[in-house]
């Protein structure tokens, strides 16, 4: 854009010089879209199984005053799977 001092003259010739402007750009995006479809086919395949100890052993009293958490493991599996 070398010697364009009215933005007025500036066209699409003088703007993208560059001949694979446009095979970049699509190429990026089929990548792009590729890659997305590629990262949610391994994320499916993650299994999630309860893991033991998890959650802290605690009394009754604290089990009933922070009754909103879960308290065992597989209560723990069922929220991780409702909340992802």
């Amino acid at each position: 854009m070398t010697g364009i001092n009215d933005i007025s003259q500036l066209t699409a010739a003088t703007a993208i010089q560059s001949t694979y402007a446009h095979y970049i750009i699509f190429g990026c995006g089929i990548f792009g879209l590729i890659w997305g479809v590629l990262q949610t086919i391994e994320v499916n395949k993650i299994e999630l199984k309860p893991v033991k100890d998890i959650v802290n052993v605690a009394d009754e009293e604290e089990m009933a005053r922070d009754s909103f958490f879960p308290w065992t493991d597989e209560a723990c599996l069922e929220l991780m799977k409702k909340v992802n």
